[in-house]
């Protein structure tokens, strides 16, 4: 009896199993889309390709976690953008016959090769996209291959959609700078090399939290400790975003030659450690802090700016708002009655 039961069960399961795969293999087998450039079920792109006319490239990648770009997270609501505009983008209406040799010669040497695949590798759409028309409302595309260049948009949007294909670096990449989940963080330290006393060690096992000078020398708080400042300041740790993103590798390379003002350091169950080093930003001309004009300060900031360059343990550079990551900068005696 139990193997008639046993077998049976396995027959419902394979079953089951060429079900869904009859399925999936109907699904992949699907026209991309009845529109000539848009892609019907963006469910469908895992990769996406773009290769600009000066050579540079930009590759995103769907995984488990999210969007990569170029192998960095990648920015989600940018991408989510682009997808949708695969998704909608549709030809207007014809193209005129007297702006067609125009929009060949545009096209020659000014188009993004964009290229879309699912998640077998398999192509779903190539095609380039050029120059915006002159109606302020369409975009130069044409297929790979074709001489026969169209007018594409998204049907009731006002605005070319050729910027969604052509985005600076720093708008492809996560600005995310810190997201993690307060409940897994079992130490953190904070350094301020020149700022001594405001620096600390935190432990913490389970809901208890033990809070120390980060140097030796420096005298224990005699106060009692703050009831949920523990808590409380690794609840900021939860998501801090940065303004925006720093491509410019020269820039970083002079600041890690650098003493930044705050090193952040910071364990997830005592095992991955991550490090965030914090320095001022201080814009072009400006000699130095002290030359700061009042638009640029912050006097909350343990060191007067109000913003920062942050780069992080994977080298990546942050443009980031005292108001904003600075709940992360705490003093030792923050953690107790004043």
């Amino acid at each position: 009896m139990k193997k008639t039961i046993l077998l049976a069960l396995l027959l419902l399961a394979l079953g089951a199993g060429a079900w869904y795969m009859k399925k999936t293999d109907k699904k992949n087998q699907m026209p991309v889309s009845t529109s000539l450039y848009a892609i019907d079920d963006i469910s469908r792109v895992y990769k996406i390709g773009l290769i600009h006319p000066d050579g540079k490239k930009v590759k995103l990648e769907r995984t488990k976690d999210g969007w990569l770009y170029n192998g960095r997270k990648g920015n989600t609501s940018v991408i989510n953008t682009l997808l949708n505009t695969v998704k909608k983008q549709r030809v207007l209406y014809a193209t005129p016959a007297s702006l067609k040799p125009t929009m060949l010669k545009s096209l020659a040497t000014n188009k993004i090769k964009v290229e879309l695949y699912d998640k077998d590798d398999q192509l779903l759409q190539l095609f380039y996209v050029g120059a915006p028309g002159n109606d302020g409302n369409s975009t130069y595309f044409i297929k790979e291959n074709s001489n026969e260049p169209h007018l594409v948009g998204v049907p009731g949007f006002v605005g070319t959609i050729g910027s969604n294909y052509n985005r600076p670096d720093q708008d492809w990449v996560n600005k995310i700078v810190v997201k993690q989940n307060p409940n897994n963080i079992t130490e953190v330290s904070l350094e301020y090399p020149n700022m001594k006393s405001r620096s600390f060690k935190l432990t913490r096992k389970g809901e208890k939290f033990d809070i120390k000078p980060f140097y030796g020398f420096t005298p224990k708080s005699s106060k009692s400790p703050k009831l949920g400042a523990g808590k409380t300041f690794l609840g900021f740790f939860e998501k801090i975003g940065a303004e925006g993103y720093e491509p410019n590798i020269k820039l970083r390379d002079s600041l890690n030659n650098l003493v930044p003002f705050a090193t952040l350091k910071y364990k997830e169950n005592n095992l991955t450690e991550h490090i965030l080093k914090f320095y001022p930003y201080i814009p072009e001309g400006v000699q130095g802090i002290e030359y700061l004009l009042a638009a640029d300060r912050d006097n909350n900031s343990p060191i007067g700016v109000n913003r920062y360059f942050v780069i992080d343990e994977n080298n990546d550079c942050y443009l980031t708002q005292h108001r904003v990551i600075g709940k992360l900068l705490w003093k030792y005696v923050d953690f107790f009655e004043k």
